[in-house]
């Protein structure tokens, strides 16, 4: 079987950072760990790009750990945010992965979807993904004040990406204290603004 994958990068980052891991990791070993012996055909980071004004560190940080993961085989795709004030809003995340994955499911590109979020929007996309006769099945962190990701309602089937499956990958950085827990060390979900 066929498997693309659409790592939802805002999300993603804000989970891992929040409960206190490092984003410098193998992560196309943590992807093909999560199709669960399946044949990945393509991996697709998508995240919105800090602007170098006025993030001109981050900005350059993030560059620099997108290379790295681009090296791994893993395609990046930016997408623009919106600078609300000081206030950075991830926008266009759930537009990005949508299309990409329903052209990608049209042209035959894969056999299964997997998607690496919880982020209400692609409900649409793994619906109609699913309405072709594709698979779909998603991945994210469960949090006790988010004990449900919404998306698995809709998909095959789902799983919970665990504190452990990303520390053993990690190449440098912090890592949590407490290792086995599926959970943030605080039991609670980042919270940081990630409106599409």
């Amino acid at each position: 079987m066929r498997t693309a994958i659409y790592v939802d990068g805002g999300l993603f980052t804000e989970a891992v950072r929040g409960q206190g891991m490092s984003m410098n990791m193998d992560l196309m070993s943590l992807v093909e760990h999560l199709a669960s012996g399946t044949k990945v055909v393509a991996v697709h980071f998508v995240v919105p790009e800090f602007p170098k004004h006025p993030y001109p560190n981050k900005n350059r940080n993030q560059k620099r750990q997108m290379e790295e993961y681009a090296a791994q085989g893993i395609s990046i795709v930016y997408c623009q945010p919106q600078v609300i004030g000081s206030i950075f809003v991830d926008r266009g995340i759930e537009a990005t992965i949508t299309s990409k994955a329903i052209v990608d499911a049209f042209a035959d590109a894969f056999d299964r979807a997997l998607f690496i979020s919880c982020r209400a929007e692609l409900i649409p996309a793994i619906e109609a993904i699913r309405g072709i006769g594709k698979d779909v099945e998603v991945a994210y962190f469960t949090f006790a004040d988010a004990p449900v990701n919404q998306l698995g309602a809709v998909a095959n089937r789902q799983k919970t990406i665990s504190i452990d499956e990303i520390v053993s990958r990690r190449k440098a950085g912090p890592a949590p204290y407490e290792m086995g827990s599926p959970t943030s060390l605080s039991g609670q979900a980042p919270r940081l603004d990630h409106n599409g």
